[in-house]
């Protein structure tokens, strides 16, 4: 059970909604829903009753919220403890990863990675995956934050700490359109994710794609979106805001959600340490 989605699920139901806990914790209110269905998934039971507009708690939520208390007081001891005998983290932390995942996934963990540890110095440097794997090499960076291709795996003992899906969506500044002929995509290797939903789209539709354009930043293809150029092959995590607002179209062709993984990447061990492991426990999406 992951210690953070206890904390999401306490925060929401003191609260009494999912927003003012996403706001607490400066995450979105999706993540809290997520970690919420995560920690109702390991526990075994229904914490919430799901109704539309309505965040009430079950017979199971109510004794759970209860039981929360001397979970936290435990947890709070033993930072004590931890910072009593000099264990807590300090110094640089000097991360590596692209430009969606530093202002999606790594910023709204920098705050609680301040609260928690006062004295660490984080700083972010921005790469693909091939220029990150040279900053890990090079020990440019403490590690890595990188699209989990099945190649990386082969050079290093990766960690997954992020799962989530690739959508084709749309701005209202753009009029539907055939999607084979509109879509902006990533620049990927062989066989990767826009081969994949190429695939998908020929089998849907019986023809193949031409991609409108491929660029190189998940985060220019939302800033094209967005002025409404075209439609946008992009991790769900990119635009989960204006889904969420009802103001983008998402488009399901096939089976062209499929999982997304990052994985830290570490300097000369080639693996993630317990101390960098400390980071993502306190970050927890």
């Amino acid at each position: 059970m992951n210690f953070f989605h206890l904390k999401y699920f306490v925060d929401a139901a003191r609260a009494g909604g999912l927003s003012a806990a996403a706001r607490k914790n400066f995450v979105t209110q999706s993540a809290v829903s997520r970690a919420i269905a995560k920690l109702e998934e390991d526990l075994g039971v229904e914490l919430v009753i799901h109704k539309q507009n309505c965040f009430q708690l079950t017979e199971a939520g109510e004794a759970i919220l209860t039981s929360s208390d001397d979970i936290f007081d435990s947890v709070k001891r033993l930072k004590e403890a931890a910072v009593e005998h000099g264990q807590n983290l300090r110094g640089p932390l000097r991360m590596g990863c692209n430009q969606a995942i530093a202002s999606k996934i790594i910023g709204p963990m920098l705050p609680r990675i301040a609260a928690s540890y006062p004295e660490v110095e984080p700083s972010i440097s921005l790469g693909n995956t091939d220029q990150i794997q040279r900053m890990i090499d090079k020990r440019e960076i403490d590690f890595g934050i990188v699209m989990d291709d099945g190649e990386v795996n082969k050079i290093y003992k990766t960690t997954r700490i992020y799962s989530g899906t690739f959508v084709v969506v749309k701005s209202p500044k753009f009029e539907d359109k055939n999607i084979g002929d509109n879509l902006i995509v990533s620049r990927t290797k062989p066989g990767g994710m826009s081969d994949h939903y190429t695939r998908e789209y020929k089998k849907a539709y019986g023809q193949p794609t031409n991609p409108k354009m491929v660029v190189a930043s998940w985060q220019v293809i939302m800033d094209l979106a967005i002025e409404g150029f075209g439609y946008a092959l992009v991790p769900l995590f990119l635009c989960e805001d204006e889904i969420a607002a009802k103001n983008w179209k998402l488009l399901n062709i096939g089976s062209s959600r499929f999982h997304l993984g990052f994985v830290p990447l570490s300097a000369g061990t080639g693996h993630c340490p317990k101390t960098l492991a400390r980071y993502w426990n306190i970050s927890a999406i």
